[in-house]
């Protein structure tokens, strides 16, 4: 699967950024979703990933326990590495490139949780009950 990533990258001003997070999705990303057993998986593995990050967006990285995600239990030492570099974007002469990574991480896992789900509808590896899409019925 491709990561389409090209269309939110150009937000990120700086060069080394631009090419650690490029190196992130052509590389980290496909290599996550290559050692899942399918889609379902997968997608759990990336919601779990936004999930820390939103977390790590809205309070920081202190306190944040990386093993209690999906994703920080199965390729710690890849979240690891990414809060640290988060962590390190601190100063005030980082803060707008820390907001533009977020929001492409944001737009990225999106996009890629959307693909996988769409792609797990398909396969059959994912039903629309997991995905709590049934219709509602009203009882009486």
């Amino acid at each position: 699967m491709k990561i389409n990533y090209e269309k939110y990258i150009n937000e990120i001003s700086n060069d080394k950024l631009r090419n650690a997070m490029t190196e992130t999705f052509e590389t980290m990303f496909p290599y996550m979703i290559a050692r899942c057993e399918d889609e379902s998986v997968s997608s759990k593995l990336f919601i779990s990933l936004d999930n820390l990050l939103t977390a790590v967006r809205n309070n920081g990285t202190e306190n944040i326990p990386i093993d209690e995600y999906m994703v920080g239990y199965y390729f710690h030492d890849y979240v690891k590495t990414l809060l640290d570099l988060l962590d390190s974007m601190d100063s005030d002469s980082w803060k707008e490139d820390k907001e533009d990574v977020f929001d492409v991480f944001e737009n990225v896992l999106f996009e890629t949780i959307f693909e996988l789900i769409l792609k797990g509808i398909k396969n059959g590896t994912i039903s629309m009950e997991e995905l709590n899409l049934e219709p509602q019925t009203s009882e009486s």
